[in-house]
């Protein structure tokens, strides 16, 4: 994740440094979802520590190179269902 992007979650989505590693966490271990503009969305809920879902989603640079993190926040059970039913799950929670 860019530097200025970690700044921009702590600011606008209250994401504070210790929650940074849900990231890889929500990635590795969340539902995939491919959205209508070809995005990949993960969703993890993390029981143990913080009792919240997560929402990561990932999406191409212009050049299709490499795949940017460009939304990271945690999210609403309501949200988790709405973006599932309208993408198609590539992976079911783990």
């Amino acid at each position: 994740m860019h530097h200025a992007y970690a700044v921009k979650a702590h600011i606008k989505h209250g994401i504070d440094a210790y929650r940074l590693p849900m990231v890889s966490i929500t990635i590795n271990l969340g539902r995939a979802v491919l959205d209508s503009r070809g995005h990949l969305q993960f969703f993890y809920f993390e029981e143990i520590i913080f009792g919240k879902w997560f929402h990561v989603v990932v999406k191409p640079n212009v050049a299709c190179s490499e795949l940017w993190v460009s939304s990271f926040h945690m999210t609403k059970p309501n949200e988790v269902a709405r973006h599932t039913k309208s993408g198609k799950v590539l992976r079911p929670y783990k």
